[in-house]
């Protein structure tokens, strides 16, 4: 049976005053364990949580600043480890065994005054075991996890993990963001995890909680958390001519004089082109069978490519050169910053102010479009190869319409124009925006 533990780590700069908002977030979002990090507790401090057990670390000097805590639910079977209360470096930790779950969770803090090398790293991550997570914050930078630069710190404890063989689990975005607006938001928020394949986990922030950090959820499931797929609309056996000839029986001319008129026809288009498309597609059950032989064939060759990788030059260093992309530093998307001097945080902040900025970079007045134009503009300048947008409506999909489609098309584009309306449909795209040389990557303005 397919089982999911759901873990969040969230430094929460003094736990006491944001208990509430914790177990609010805990009971929507369905979490079975927590990572707390600088608690602010001493010996005399307690907490109290229903259906959960907490275990905490105090700061050696037993003062209201830094420390450590797990929450984990009471169900799962599980056991405490010894305590790690350093100077340079605060730790609790668990041993989980339940079902076909047996590893070690383990809450950090380094805080960032202290230095700390490789081998501390690594003498901290052997108490753990073969299998552990250890998360959150570890106040260490590189680019490797998605920071913007490399620190020390994060320079050792990157070199602690590529010797002991762990990975490094982070949403690549930034976790940190500071009330100062003098400071850049920075990725410091993560995990690090051994023993554990990565096609098990998935990992995003969350933006709901109101301390300078966000918290960062890691889903770890029993099965492979497979990626979903898009379905296209057509493949290698679509029949072209059915296609045309479908397309043109169901295609009937209407007035497009209204904003209504333009959101139907638009629709329909879509529609049209879509159900078409998919109802000219041959011998879907053939295709099923070839698939399922082709992907045990690449199975099998994928199985006996991973067997020959070496170190040596016999296979001219065939290992390093697999491992070579995977050990590229990762690219974060870079947060903005708004005239308020807050911080868009949200994917849907930073298109919102994408989309103010282009709006003012052009201006320029269209006319209304010809048969002729549109007809040369998809024979011409359309890469039947290319990738569909939104509505999965490719450009050989384009290529293969009746005369009567583009005819339709060019009277909903000129409708679009005269009441200067476009439709909802066809406003959502995937747009990626590349950073000026030289220019601040916090400005909408730079890209």
């Amino acid at each position: 049976m397919s089982r999911t533990l759901r873990i969040i780590t969230w430094n929460t700069n003094g736990l006491v005053q944001r208990k509430q908002e914790l177990e609010h977030l805990m009971n929507k979002e369905k979490i079975d364990i927590v990572l707390i990090p600088e608690t602010h507790f001493t010996t005399w401090a307690t907490l109290k949580l229903r259906g959960y057990r907490i275990y905490t670390t105090e700061h050696p000097s037993n003062r209201a600043h830094g420390g450590t805590e797990v929450i984990i639910k009471e169900t799962i079977k599980h056991y405490e480890l010894d305590k790690h209360p350093q100077e340079h470096l605060q730790a609790s930790s668990v041993h989980i065994k339940d079902g076909n779950i047996d590893l070690t969770i383990s809450a950090i803090y380094c805080p960032p005054r202290h230095k700390v090398d490789d081998k501390k790293f690594i003498e901290f991550f052997q108490t753990l075991g073969s299998r552990f997570i250890a998360g959150r914050d570890y106040n260490a930078k590189h680019t490797f996890w998605g920071s913007r630069l490399i620190t020390t710190k994060g320079r050792e404890l990157f070199k602690s993990a590529n010797i002991i063989k762990a990975q490094f689990i982070s949403p690549r975005k930034p976790t940190y963001w500071p009330t100062d607006p003098n400071k850049l938001p920075e990725v410091i928020d993560f995990y690090v995890m051994n023993g554990i394949s990565s096609n098990y986990t998935k990992v995003e922030g969350l933006l709901e909680l109101t301390s300078d950090h966000i918290s960062v959820l890691l889903s770890l499931s029993s099965d492979v958390i497979m990626k979903q797929k898009r379905m296209p609309i057509t493949n290698k056996k679509t029949n072209w001519d059915l296609f045309r000839n479908t397309l043109e029986e169901n295609i009937f001319s209407t007035r497009l004089k209204t904003i209504a008129d333009i959101k139907i026809a638009v629709k329909k288009n879509n529609q049209r082109h879509c159900q078409c498309g998919r109802n000219s597609n041959s011998g879907s059950y053939q295709c099923k069978i070839l698939y399922a032989k082709i992907k045990e064939i690449k199975n099998e060759t994928f199985k006996s490519y991973l067997s020959g990788l070496t170190v040596t030059d016999n296979t001219d260093y065939s290992l390093w050169k697999a491992t070579r992309l995977m050990k590229r530093p990762r690219v974060q998307i870079p947060p903005f910053s708004k005239k308020d001097s807050t911080w868009a945080r949200s994917e849907q902040e930073k298109a919102e102010m994408y989309a103010r900025y282009l709006e003012h970079v052009s201006r320029e007045k269209i006319k209304h479009f010809s048969l002729l134009e549109i007809a040369k503009e998809i024979d011409n300048n359309l890469n039947p190869k290319k990738s569909p947008g939104y509505d999965e409506i490719s450009p050989k999909i384009l290529k293969e319409l009746p005369k009567k489609a583009i005819i339709h098309l060019t009277h909903i584009y000129n409708a679009i124009l005269s009441t200067e309306y476009i439709p909802e449909q066809w406003k959502r795209a995937q747009v990626i925006m590349l950073l000026k040389p030289g220019k601040p990557h916090e400005n909408a303005t730079s890209y």
